[in-house]
């Protein structure tokens, strides 16, 4: 997935379709400073950006609840802006209920950095200091194009300079605010394709100014995590596979031999081999009572 980026000018094309002004999508209510950039995918495979876009219109009549986003970047890279920058999107709340020191409705991240509140024992709104992206994807993994994801890499790049922001720190999903939606669940499910994809934002938001050692160390020590994950991940897969290989008996048992041959003139299986204990253990209960 890549794109060639000329003399740092942007090569995606920005389609202004502002939203209705309404109490469900789009309340004009002021974002006072900016915090971080918030990732989404639309969760629905294959709709356009315009699809996306007017389904958030739809919502001002109050009938399918509240939610937006400031923009989001199409099929072919275009990017919908449907909220101003200045001004709130519903794009990364949570109803959940909440008890002071009972429940957690976001993450520890977004309490320590997503706060606006001057008491760090108010619950966050973080609504109200994050911009909100949504990207369409080709399927329910949440796989985007080429085009949509190369423009969500400059996206991100140009507005983490606007708005003054670290590509490696300040960019989230939405799963790592709210802790409870796999959103964007591409990133989600593919946590090693997330830290690249923020070093590609990097790369391009800093051309000219390489990462900083705090920047790098911290880099560094996220990837490591993450890769120590995804070798975890990696051995309980293949754990699991050997349970499961173990489990499968490659010849019949002489204990299931007559039992399996009535299944069979029974036209109840076509391949005797190759089945668990449990479902010879299953198959002789059956012979034994007539049923079979």
């Amino acid at each position: 997935m890549s794109r060639s980026r000329k003399d740092n000018l942007m090569t995606y094309q920005i389609v202004e379709r502002l939203l209705t002004p309404n109490k469900f999508s789009r309340p004009k209510l002021p974002i006072r400073t900016m915090k971080g950039i918030v990732i989404h995918w639309v969760a629905n495979p294959m709709t356009s950006a315009k699809n996306n876009r007017d389904f958030f219109e739809s919502r001002k009549g109050g009938l399918k609840s509240y939610g937006s986003a400031h923009e989001i970047i199409d099929l072919d890279g275009s990017v919908y802006v449907c909220i101003p920058k200045n001004e709130i999107a519903y794009h990364v709340g949570s109803n959940l209920p909440y008890t002071t020191g009972v429940t957690q409705i976001y993450t520890s991240l977004t309490w320590d950095k997503l706060n606006t509140n001057s008491s760090r024992h108010t619950k966050p709104y973080p609504n109200n200091c994050t911009y909100g992206i949504e990207t369409t994807h080709l399927d329910r993994d949440g796989r985007m194009t080429d085009a949509t994801y190369d423009t969500l890499v400059e996206r991100c790049a140009d507005l983490c300079k606007e708005f003054k922001l670290n590509p490696m720190t300040d960019i989230y999903l939405h799963q790592e605010v709210v802790g409870w939606k796999d959103c964007h669940r591409w990133f989600v499910n593919h946590p090693l394709e997330w830290i690249k994809f923020k070093q590609k934002v990097q790369e391009i938001s800093n051309e000219d100014e390489p990462m900083t050692k705090v920047e790098k160390e911290e880099f560094d020590k996220l990837k490591s995590i993450v890769e120590k994950q995804t070798s975890i991940i990696t051995a309980l897969h293949k754990t699991i596979k050997e349970l499961q290989d173990k489990d499968i008996m490659k010849e019949v048992p002489d204990w299931s031999r007559q039992a399996v041959e009535a299944a069979e003139r029974a036209r109840l299986i076509d391949t005797p081999a190759n089945g668990s204990y449990d479902f010879y253990r299953l198959l002789t209960i059956l012979w034994r009572r007539g049923i079979i």
